[in-house]
């Protein structure tokens, strides 16, 4: 019986082992996968983590990880409100809540996420959240979140809102080793430049972001530096070197997987033919740029939307943030059932060892006093044989005695 309690003992933990393993298994691989831009493979990875382990039972610092690399993963698939989704379910864990810098990259996470999708409101919401809660040392940090929200302002056309927080970014960033940060600030303002038809600052900005993308051969921020610095050439009637430009861009767009910039340059290309008066050029990037635009917005419409017709228009910022809530809450339910099932599995698996060992205990016991009895018995007759052999000299000798008694004298009087 102890063996069996063993046996039983040691599959649970060897379960529960391979459990933690595959968890931790799947999570390495999607961090690698991710690390590698390989955001398809990383997201199946990561989901796999997650099927494997209940969202309650992920609870320290290492773990919760999982659902912020989820929320990036989507976003470089152009996912955003799965992205969405990933990123809230991060912000509402333990570790997270707890933890000023983990809230504010979820913050600026999210901020970026609701700028792809054109909430330009929430997504400056967001980034101001971030900025509140950081280090008042950390420049770096305060220079990218003045960068992102000077940028929203730029896509809704606020100039000055945007030039004035931009040389905020600008004014942090300079005393840092951020050369990222200095030359996103550099192509934003650029872009501004050319807003304002100031072209020679505007070159000025292309140029210099454009020798910090060469000097670290970093192919991602060379796209986007070509693309922008693409519209620059377009203005100046450059068209032979905005072209060059444009298609190195949308060939290492499309090899490095980045949907937002392959959409810049289909639109920069746009820009160019009808600046040349190249009109069937210029209709076939618009087909490519429709094709592109409306599979991204699908991919993001359906998970908002899902069962819901097409004639309907998008949900007001209220109704999302309802249906943003009842998703979680499924989410939730789900996880509850799994949990419980869980932990019905593992009472049950308690209860049946504990009968188990009061079982054995009992017939352990139950053999130790019918041994003990036995001995006693065993004893007492023993006792018994000893007494009756006793007694059997006893009478003998007492026969014997009288066996060889003298005659008694003659007491009697006459």
């Amino acid at each position: 019986m102890k063996k069996y309690i063993f046996l039983l003992f040691s599959i649970f933990l060897f379960t529960v082992t391979a459990f933690t393993q595959s968890f931790e298994s799947y999570l390495s691989k999607g961090d690698s996968c991710l690390n590698n831009r390989e955001f398809q493979q990383a997201v199946s990875l990561y989901r796999k983590a997650l099927n494997l382990k209940p969202e309650k039972l992920i609870t320290d610092d290492k773990e919760v990880i999982v659902f912020f690399n989820l929320g990036t993963a989507y976003t470089s698939l152009a996912e955003y409100q799965n992205a969405l989704k990933y990123f809230f379910i991060y912000l509402d864990k333990d570790p997270v809540i707890n933890n000023n810098y983990y809230k504010r990259e979820a913050y600026n996470s999210i901020g970026n996420s609701y700028s792809f999708l054109k909430k330009y409101d929430l997504s400056i919401e967001y980034f101001k959240k971030s900025l509140e809660i950081i280090e008042i040392d950390d420049s770096m940090a305060i220079a990218r979140m003045y960068n992102n929200i000077a940028d929203t302002y730029l896509q809704i056309n606020e100039i000055e809102q945007a030039k004035s927080n931009f040389t905020k970014a600008l004014n942090y960033v300079s005393g840092t080793n951020d050369e990222i940060g200095l030359l996103i600030i550099y192509i934003n303002l650029g872009i501004i430049a050319l807003e304002e038809n100031k072209i020679e600052n505007a070159q000025s900005y292309f140029e210099q972001a454009n020798f910090i993308a060469e000097e670290r051969k970093d192919t991602i921020y060379l796209v986007i530096t070509k693309v922008y610095q693409a519209n620059y050439y377009i203005k100046i009637r450059s068209y032979e070197q905005a072209e060059e430009n444009l298609n190195w861009a949308l060939k290492y767009a499309k090899e490095k997987r980045i949907p937002d910039y392959l959409m810049e340059a289909y639109r920069s290309f746009i820009l160019l033919y009808k600046a040349q008066e190249k009109y069937k050029e210029a209709f076939n990037y618009l087909n490519e740029y429709k094709i592109n635009s409306d599979s991204i917005f699908n991919n993001n419409r359906s998970v908002e939307y899902e069962n819901l017709e097409i004639k309907y228009a998008i949900r007001e910022k209220e109704k999302e943030t309802e249906l943003l809530r009842k998703e979680k809450d499924l989410t939730r339910l789900q996880i509850d059932t799994q949990e419980k099932y869980i932990w019905v599995l593992a009472i049950l698996f308690a209860f049946v060892t504990a009968f188990l060992i009061v079982l054995v205990y009992q017939r352990q016991k139950k053999t130790k006093v019918r041994a003990e009895l036995e001995s006693k018995n065993k004893e007492i007759l023993k006792s018994q044989k000893q007494l009756k052999d006793l007694n059997y000299q006893y009478e003998k000798l007492i026969q014997r005695y009288e066996s060889n008694e003298p005659n008694k004298p003659n007491t009697e009087i006459t």
